[in-house]
């Protein structure tokens, strides 16, 4: 069976981060990588073995060998490189947040449709073992029937207003760079999106959100507790709330175990040690949709990216923030 073969746009930290994860994946192969400074691509290249290295993301997606894009640029940036890549026949996988608004996710679905390409958010919680077993226990009734999530992604960076993610210009703040995740997580869990949306920022000096706390309620019952923030650190972690009982799920953005609480009682359901960080979960799972035929992911769908972002728009509406060229 024929390799997919990946071209990566972008040569930034989380395209190395991926790229250790991508080398362990039988079913890909990174043959390009580009960086609008051909030196830097070819940098890139030479420290991951990758055969083609060029200059300008225009390139990257007209190169003949070249079957994915994976978009790892900066969040403002997405749309127009995934539409570039999909515009030149090939499927992409975008990272998270795959746009700044569902204005621009729209058009970057549509755009998948128009040209016949399979499309998808590179959420990649959504393909970890343990969150796929979380979603059984929730099915099989181990909780009962689920009440509420709590989940928070929180970290304290030292302070840089040139930084990604506090720069406005580059999309910076909580919601977009890590909100994403417990929103994300909390709507997979309940497998619905909210009716209610509220939630309460910290605006730092740069005009972004430096972090927040959202709540969410959802139809039929149930409501989420959610925070995030990138300058104050507490501990990372989702908890699942039912009747009977709780998962509780460590580092619930790339997890390896689960355990239930019963009263005082606590037990490890699940646990699955992957090496190195585990976004070859996610390039699996692109394979296998490429080498099906469709046009996006029955995981990680077109309506749930679409979904998180209608959370976000209403989070960052309450807010007062919009980023610049955000039309």
């Amino acid at each position: 069976m024929s390799k997919l073969r990946i071209g990566i746009l972008g040569a930034g930290n989380i395209a190395h981060r991926w790229m250790r994860d991508a080398r362990t994946v039988d079913e890909a192969e990174i043959v390009c990588v580009a960086a609008r400074d051909e030196s830097r691509a070819r940098a890139f290249a030479d420290q991951w073995g990758i055969p083609n290295a060029v200059g300008g993301y225009r390139v990257l997606a007209e190169h003949p060998q070249v079957d994915a894009v994976y978009v790892a640029t900066l969040h403002p940036t997405h749309c127009e490189h995934a539409m570039l890549a999909m515009r030149a026949g090939k499927h992409v996988l975008c990272e998270k947040p795959a746009a700044l608004n569902a204005a621009q996710l729209g058009r970057m679905q549509a755009c998948a449709k128009e040209c016949g390409v399979f499309f998808m958010e590179a959420m990649w919680t959504r393909f970890f073992p343990a969150v796929l077993r979380a979603k059984q226990l929730l099915a099989e009734g181990v909780i009962g029937a689920l009440r509420a999530v709590r989940a928070q992604f929180c970290f304290d960076e030292p302070f840089d207003a040139a930084s990604r993610l506090l720069a406005k210009e580059l999309g910076g703040g909580a919601l977009l760079d890590v909100g994403c995740y417990p929103i994300a997580f909390a709507l997979d869990m309940f497998g619905c999106e909210p009716d209610q949306v509220v939630g309460v920022a910290e605006i730092g000096v740069t005009g972004v959100d430096e972090q927040n706390v959202i709540a969410l309620r959802f139809p039929g019952g149930g409501a989420a507790m959610l925070s995030s923030a990138v300058r104050t650190d507490m501990p990372v972690e989702a908890v699942l709330f039912g009747e009977t009982g709780a998962l509780r799920v460590p580092d619930f953005y790339h997890p390896d175990r689960l355990l239930l609480e019963r009263g005082e009682q606590t037990a490890t359901v699940f646990e699955q040690p992957y090496a190195p960080e585990g976004f070859a979960f996610e390039l699996r799972h692109l394979c296998e949709c490429v080498r099906e035929g469709l046009l996006e992911s029955p995981r990680m769908s077109h309506a749930d990216s679409m979904a998180v972002m209608r959370v976000m728009d209403a989070l960052r509406a309450q807010w007062g923030i919009v980023y610049p060229g955000e039309a």
